[in-house]
């Protein structure tokens, strides 16, 4: 089984700016172009990884290696956002309600949940200098549609500051 990694740097202006184009389509739908460049830059990635690595190789084309941002996992970029937004005296219900929608919406072949995704990284890449570790969204998209929710319910805890039994034990242990 190969690991939910690839390298945008083995891909020349042309074929990036072919991933810019296809964020927010499915394996499915991509042009052989877009195709052409995702198995350029994954190398190899087992056939039931496609659909989740694809949309988040492509989100993470929208960066240009000149771009210096923060990387993080999504929901702490969501989280800091939000608190960005509140220390700034702004509306958050809008973005709030992006995140519920998006925490609604069960991963299906329609493509929908990729489409909220990338509203939410394109808001983020252009109000931010976060960027979203796409490797890791791409591990929890795979895991998105699980019978108890737990990469929504991680999500929401980091988005609302709840710390897990293990981190307090873990911060005891620490303090020690």
């Amino acid at each position: 089984m190969s690991d939910w990694t690839w390298d945008l740097a083995r891909l020349n202006a042309g074929e990036l700016s072919v991933l810019r184009r296809a964020a927010g389509v499915d394996v499915d739908h991509a042009s052989k172009p877009a195709l052409r460049a995702f198995y350029k830059a994954c190398g190899y990635c087992d056939a039931w990884q496609e659909k989740f690595m694809f949309p988040a190789m492509c989100m993470d084309a929208l960066w240009r290696s000149t771009d210096e941002p923060t990387v993080k996992p999504m929901e702490e970029c969501l989280r800091d956002f939000r608190a960005k937004l509140e220390e700034e005296k702004k509306s958050t219900e809008s973005m709030e309600h992006r995140i519920d929608a998006l925490l609604e919406t069960p991963w299906e072949d329609d493509g929908f949940l990729i489409g909220k995704l990338l509203n939410l990284v394109k808001i983020l890449k252009s109000k931010t200098n976060l960027k979203p570790d796409f490797h890791r969204l791409a591990e929890d998209l795979n895991r998105w549609n699980g019978d108890k929710r737990h990469v929504q319910r991680k999500w929401l805890k980091v988005l609302y500051n709840v710390k897990s039994e293990k981190t307090n034990e873990e911060e005891e242990t620490n303090a020690v």
